[in-house]
């Protein structure tokens, strides 16, 4: 068996030719999961990194937070300080923003990222990240390894 390291538009793959027309492909496991220009995040919703140990949730309280789950436990290790704020929901918005918006669609917190993020990673370390379009960190929560 020959084992090949590609390296296909910016993804490392591990290829093995197995015999003549077999291949078998292998990806790295994600490390981030990656929140597009666009989305939005409703109340008592959120996503998880995909080692599943962090989660980017916005409570019923408006209270944006990212919580870390250890032995059977959460803790929250980041928040907005947006409780009890009225927050409707938020949204990584065209421009590259991550806000909150209210009841009343007014902004109430912001990444301050606008004209600049590419994309929000929720990352496997611990740590929420906005990319500008050169994959450089331009905010983060500032939580990896907690």
């Amino acid at each position: 068996m020959k084992k090949y390291i590609l390296l296909l538009g910016g993804i490392v793959l591990s290829v093995s030719l197995l015999g003549q027309s077999s291949v078998r492909i292998e990806a790295p496991p994600a490390t981030e999961r990656r929140i597009n220009k666009g989305a939005f995040m409703l109340l008592q919703k959120g996503a998880y990194s995909p080692n599943g140990r962090y989660q980017l949730a916005l409570p019923s309280d408006g209270n944006l937070v990212l919580n870390s789950y250890r032995n059977g436990s959460r803790q929250v290790i980041w928040s907005s300080n947006t409780a009890n704020r009225q927050v409707k929901y938020g949204r990584f918005q065209d421009d590259g923003n991550f806000v909150l918006y209210d009841v009343n669609d007014r902004a109430v917190w912001a990444s301050n990222t606008d004209g600049r993020g590419a994309y929000l990673a929720i990352q496997n370390d611990g740590n929420v990240v906005i990319y500008d379009a050169n994959d450089k960190a331009i905010w983060s929560t500032d939580t990896w390894e907690r």
